[in-house]
Protein backbone atom coordinates (compact mmCIF):
# COMPACT_ATOMS: atom_id res chain seq x y z
CA UNK A 1 0.00 0.00 0.00
CA UNK A 2 2.70 2.58 0.94
CA UNK A 3 4.46 1.74 -2.67
CA UNK A 4 1.55 1.97 -4.66
CA UNK A 5 0.75 6.19 -2.42
CA UNK A 6 4.35 6.62 -3.25
CA UNK A 7 4.21 5.78 -6.96
CA UNK A 8 0.80 8.13 -6.90
CA UNK A 9 2.67 10.85 -5.30
CA UNK A 10 5.56 10.68 -8.03
CA UNK A 11 3.23 10.63 -10.47
CA UNK A 12 1.14 14.23 -9.88
CA UNK A 13 4.41 15.51 -8.65
CA UNK A 14 5.92 14.93 -12.14
CA UNK A 15 2.36 16.31 -13.97
CA UNK A 16 2.20 19.68 -11.56
CA UNK A 17 6.49 19.88 -12.51
CA UNK A 18 5.05 19.26 -16.35
CA UNK A 19 2.62 21.80 -16.44
CA UNK A 20 4.20 24.63 -14.15
CA UNK A 21 7.39 24.53 -16.71
CA UNK A 22 4.87 24.42 -20.23
CA UNK A 23 3.20 27.20 -18.44
CA UNK A 24 6.52 29.70 -18.08
CA UNK A 25 8.00 28.68 -20.84
CA UNK A 26 6.18 30.65 -23.48
CA UNK A 27 8.16 30.25 -26.68
CA UNK A 28 10.29 27.49 -26.29
CA UNK A 29 8.51 26.45 -29.11
CA UNK A 30 9.00 29.20 -31.69
CA UNK A 31 12.59 29.22 -33.09
CA UNK A 32 14.42 32.52 -33.40
CA UNK A 33 13.55 34.21 -36.56
CA UNK A 34 16.52 35.98 -37.84
CA UNK A 35 16.89 38.94 -41.27
CA UNK A 36 20.16 40.13 -42.48
CA UNK A 37 19.41 43.29 -44.75
CA UNK A 38 22.20 44.55 -46.66
CA UNK A 39 24.12 46.50 -43.27
CA UNK A 40 22.25 45.42 -40.52
CA UNK A 41 21.04 41.97 -39.14
CA UNK A 42 17.97 41.32 -37.34
CA UNK A 43 17.01 38.99 -34.78
CA UNK A 44 13.52 38.22 -32.96
CA UNK A 45 14.50 36.85 -29.85
CA UNK A 46 11.03 36.53 -27.97
CA UNK A 47 7.44 37.91 -28.99
CA UNK A 48 5.12 37.51 -26.10
CA UNK A 49 1.83 39.69 -24.81
CA UNK A 50 1.71 41.01 -21.09
CA UNK A 51 -0.63 44.13 -20.14
CA UNK A 52 0.60 47.45 -19.26
CA UNK A 53 1.21 48.38 -16.30
CA UNK A 54 -1.27 50.42 -13.96
CA UNK A 55 0.69 53.61 -14.71
CA UNK A 56 0.13 53.36 -18.30
CA UNK A 57 -2.54 55.42 -20.01
CA UNK A 58 -4.08 52.35 -21.81
CA UNK A 59 -4.85 49.92 -18.79
CA UNK A 60 -5.81 47.07 -19.37
CA UNK A 61 -5.38 46.64 -23.49
CA UNK A 62 -3.32 43.98 -24.54
CA UNK A 63 0.40 45.05 -25.36
CA UNK A 64 2.67 42.74 -27.59
CA UNK A 65 6.29 43.00 -26.73
CA UNK A 66 9.59 41.85 -29.38
CA UNK A 67 12.59 41.65 -27.83
CA UNK A 68 15.12 41.84 -30.97
CA UNK A 69 18.88 42.07 -31.65
CA UNK A 70 20.09 44.26 -33.65
CA UNK A 71 23.92 44.03 -34.83
CA UNK A 72 25.69 46.42 -37.34
CA UNK A 73 27.47 44.52 -40.31
CA UNK A 74 28.66 48.36 -41.38
CA UNK A 75 31.94 49.45 -41.78
CA UNK A 76 30.60 52.81 -39.76
CA UNK A 77 28.58 53.88 -36.97
CA UNK A 78 24.54 53.68 -37.86
CA UNK A 79 21.91 55.41 -35.97
CA UNK A 80 18.65 53.93 -35.75
CA UNK A 81 15.51 53.24 -33.12
CA UNK A 82 12.51 52.24 -32.10
CA UNK A 83 10.91 54.49 -34.72
CA UNK A 84 12.52 52.33 -37.72
CA UNK A 85 10.25 49.45 -36.58
CA UNK A 86 6.30 49.61 -37.01
CA UNK A 87 3.72 47.03 -36.38
CA UNK A 88 0.80 46.07 -39.02
CA UNK A 89 -2.17 44.48 -37.33
CA UNK A 90 -3.77 44.29 -41.39
CA UNK A 91 -3.17 47.42 -42.95
CA UNK A 92 -3.42 49.15 -39.93
CA UNK A 93 -0.32 50.65 -37.84
CA UNK A 94 -0.32 49.48 -34.32
CA UNK A 95 0.31 52.19 -31.57
CA UNK A 96 3.52 51.98 -29.96
CA UNK A 97 3.59 51.02 -26.56
CA UNK A 98 5.94 52.93 -23.42
CA UNK A 99 5.73 51.17 -20.61
CA UNK A 100 6.86 53.19 -17.58
CA UNK A 101 7.94 50.17 -15.56
CA UNK A 102 10.27 48.17 -18.33
CA UNK A 103 13.95 49.51 -19.10
CA UNK A 104 15.35 47.64 -21.54
CA UNK A 105 13.26 49.33 -24.60
CA UNK A 106 14.84 50.08 -27.49
CA UNK A 107 15.31 54.08 -28.50
CA UNK A 108 16.86 56.20 -30.64
CA UNK A 109 20.81 55.20 -30.76
CA UNK A 110 24.08 54.93 -32.09
CA UNK A 111 25.70 51.50 -32.72
CA UNK A 112 29.31 51.15 -33.91
CA UNK A 113 30.63 48.98 -36.77
CA UNK A 114 30.59 45.25 -35.39
CA UNK A 115 28.75 45.79 -32.52
CA UNK A 116 25.08 44.26 -31.33
CA UNK A 117 22.38 45.75 -29.41
CA UNK A 118 19.58 44.22 -27.53
CA UNK A 119 16.48 45.88 -26.61
CA UNK A 120 12.19 45.52 -26.81
CA UNK A 121 9.62 47.19 -28.78
CA UNK A 122 6.29 47.63 -27.42
CA UNK A 123 2.88 47.49 -29.14
CA UNK A 124 -1.31 47.55 -27.98
CA UNK A 125 -2.70 45.00 -30.58
CA UNK A 126 -5.35 43.10 -30.68
CA UNK A 127 -5.54 39.87 -30.35
CA UNK A 128 -6.42 37.26 -33.06
CA UNK A 129 -5.35 40.07 -35.97
CA UNK A 130 -2.41 38.96 -38.52
CA UNK A 131 0.73 40.77 -37.36
CA UNK A 132 3.78 42.01 -38.99
CA UNK A 133 6.51 43.49 -37.69
CA UNK A 134 8.55 45.84 -40.47
CA UNK A 135 12.37 47.35 -40.37
CA UNK A 136 13.65 50.09 -42.44
CA UNK A 137 16.60 50.38 -42.20
CA UNK A 138 18.12 54.02 -43.20
CA UNK A 139 19.94 54.97 -46.03
CA UNK A 140 22.52 52.43 -46.82
CA UNK A 141 25.86 52.89 -48.61
CA UNK A 142 23.91 52.84 -52.42
CA UNK A 143 21.66 55.84 -51.09
CA UNK A 144 18.76 54.01 -50.59
CA UNK A 145 16.11 52.70 -47.88
CA UNK A 146 16.10 49.01 -47.29
CA UNK A 147 13.20 47.15 -45.81
CA UNK A 148 12.39 43.99 -43.77
CA UNK A 149 9.22 42.38 -42.74
CA UNK A 150 8.48 39.77 -40.36
CA UNK A 151 5.22 37.81 -39.91
CA UNK A 152 4.51 36.81 -36.45
CA UNK A 153 1.93 33.47 -35.77
CA UNK A 154 0.83 31.65 -32.81
CA UNK A 155 1.82 34.22 -30.02
CA UNK A 156 0.29 32.57 -27.29
CA UNK A 157 -1.50 34.51 -24.92
CA UNK A 158 -1.94 33.21 -21.36
CA UNK A 159 -5.54 33.33 -19.73
CA UNK A 160 -4.66 35.20 -17.05
CA UNK A 161 -3.45 38.34 -19.77
CA UNK A 162 -6.86 37.88 -21.63
CA UNK A 163 -9.24 37.75 -18.36
CA UNK A 164 -7.37 41.21 -17.84
CA UNK A 165 -8.17 42.39 -21.02
CA UNK A 166 -11.12 44.97 -21.36
CA UNK A 167 -12.07 46.32 -24.72
CA UNK A 168 -10.48 45.90 -28.35
CA UNK A 169 -8.18 49.17 -29.57
CA UNK A 170 -9.55 51.70 -31.97
CA UNK A 171 -6.57 52.02 -34.25
CA UNK A 172 -5.62 55.57 -35.86
CA UNK A 173 -3.02 57.50 -36.73
CA UNK A 174 -2.15 60.99 -34.69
Amino acid sequence: MKRVTLAILLLVSVLLTAACSSSTSVNKNQKEEKAALRDVEIRLKNVEYMLPSEMDKYVGQLVLKIDVSIKNNRKEMIHFGSNDFELLQGNTEARRALPTHIVEVIEQTSLDAGKRIEGSLFYYVNKGEPIKLVFTSDLNKDGLQETKGFILKNVPVTPQILSNVKTPIQYGRG
